[in-house]
């Protein structure tokens, strides 16, 4: 099964329903269908066919929408990048993936060594545009997506999404949100990441339908009055958009979004303090879930009903197994912490051209995230923290290898560690610390600068110049002691 096959069915189904509501107007589901159709038409037309890599960057999310359902029904995959990443960065991700073609819908975008195509979605409404029903490939083989994430060591790891992996995790994404047709779900966060995407094509195969709200979200303090104003249910956040959120509000305010059936909040480690600043200021539907784009969702919290206790994610999902086992692989006693392995619906089997990798993360039919959980006596899951040193900033995954790499290739660098600091409102805060070579004159501004312009907003967001880094006898990183370095330039820094 194609998995945009959904979009035709809930066309068929419910001819009068809205799939997507926007400022420029409503598209119903069988305008949506229409408009992939011809998308996927075009595409193919271009020279786009089953198996083909292409890369996505563009500024609407209706593109985003229409570029990723035309490309999955003609068989091919997108890989999907922000507009705004360095291109550098953007072009290092399109060939991993070997994307020899770049969809957008900004004209100007430089893309070296790569085809550039226009996508305009308002053509696709001309009732002239070529629609060819022979496009669709009924079974596609090719993943739909290639999803580009890291390790500790920073090496990118290839995460191929197939039609039927996507298929068979809808109904988890769907219940984690208690998403039924008719409801309407918005996303603070933008459609080009992943997990945005397979909730929001599961939201649609649900019949509900996707609020894109524009760049006004943007604006922390005009989020409430846009979720009343498109009468959302359900709201995907993340933790820096809540503090953003609560940041703009008067004294004490209560309720401001009772009416709302779900507050998602994802991608990083939601505080005690937050769900109850959050569930009296706005409102206390919270839902809080666990996963990972090679395995889907593994967990999901509903406020107040479960996830209460510290560090709950909540309760395995329907057809997932987890376990928490030892460094030998062995199953601990609830209560006790150690890795999370799990099995799920649609769990890829490995990644892509990466066999160590794969043979890491994936064994003997089990996922490893690379997390270090407890189980408790209720089976509730309770995160306790990456076993690496990934941070996590605003739901960004950040890499030290990344950042040291980059760094490191800056002329008056000598050597360089990377580290986070911890905050209440962005969780890990990446810096460096700097050694400069002999008679070196580069300033923290300059550094900062030089990692800007090849990372973006996955660089450094502050620079510390030291006289060495710590290192023991093997050259492994002293943390601690770095940690003493830096809070002797900045009292407040905390590891």
């Amino acid at each position: 099964m194609n998995l945009t096959d959904v979009i035709t069915e809930q066309a068929e189904r419910q001819p009068q329903a809205v799939a997507v509501h926007m400022a420029q107007g409503d598209i119903t589901f069988p305008v949506l269908d229409t408009l992939v159709w011809r998308a996927a038409t075009w595409l193919s037309r271009q020279g786009v066919g089953p198996g083909q890599v292409i890369g996505v960057a563009c500024q609407a999310e209706i593109a985003i929408l229409v570029a990723i359902l035309a490309a999955a029904r003609i068989g091919a995959t997108t890989c999907a990048v922000a507009v705004n990443l360095p291109q550098p960065m953007r072009d290092e991700l399109l060939d991993s993936v070997d994307a020899q073609i770049l969809l957008t819908d900004t004209p100007g975008l430089d893309a070296i060594n790569r085809r550039i195509l226009v996508l305009d979605p308002t053509t696709l409404l001309d009732p002239a545009a070529p629609l060819d029903l022979g496009v669709r490939a009924p079974s596609p083989t090719a993943p739909w997506a290639i999803v580009s994430g890291s390790g500790s060591t920073g090496k990118a790891k290839l995460i191929p999404c197939s039609h039927e992996g996507l298929i068979a995790r809808r109904d988890n994404y769907a219940a984690s949100l208690g998403l039924v047709a008719g409801d309407r779900m918005a996303s603070l966060v933008r459609l080009e990441y992943t997990s945005v995407q397979q909730f929001g094509l599961s939201c649609l195969a649900a019949g509900a339908s996707l609020v894109f709200l524009g760049k006004a979200a943007n604006d922390p303090s005009r989020v409430i009055d846009l979720v009343k104003q498109y009468r959302v249910d359900v709201l995907g956040a993340t933790v820096m958009h809540m503090e953003q959120i609560l940041a703009t509000l008067g004294h004490e305010p209560r309720g401001l979004l009772a009416g709302i059936k779900g507050l998602a909040l994802g991608a990083s480690v939601i505080t005690d303090d937050l769900k109850k600043r959050v569930s009296t200021a706005l409102t206390p539907n919270i839902v809080v879930a666990y996963g990972a784009n090679e395995c889907g969702l593994l967990t999901s919290a509903r406020l107040p009903h479960t996830g209460n206790q510290p560090g709950s994610v909540g309760l395995p999902l329907p057809g997932v197994e987890i376990q928490v086992v030892d460094d030998n692989d062995n199953p601990m006693p609830r209560g006790e912490a150690g890795l999370i392995r799990a099995r799920a619906p649609g769990m890829i089997a490995g990644y892509f051209n990466d066999a160590e990798a794969t043979a890491h993360a994936f064994r003997q039919g089990w996922f490893y995230p690379g997390d270090i959980c407890r189980l408790d006596v209720s089976g509730e899951l309770i995160y306790c923290g990456r076993a690496d040193h990934m941070m996590i900033m605003n739901g960004i995954n950040i890499y030290p290898a990344e950042i040291e790499r980059v760094m490191s290739s800056h002329p008056d660098v000598l050597d360089v560690a990377a580290v986070p600091l911890s905050s209440p409102v962005h969780q890990d805060v990446p810096v460096c610390a700097v050694t400069l070579k002999s008679g070196a004159t580069a300033t923290p501004q300059d550094l900062l600068a030089y990692a800007h312009e090849r990372l973006g907003s996955r660089g450094p967001r502050a620079a510390f110049i030291v006289p060495a880094i710590p290192r023991n006898s093997l050259g492994k990183l002293v943390r601690a002691e770095l940690f003493k370095q830096l809070r002797q330039q900045s009292p407040t820094a905390q590891p």
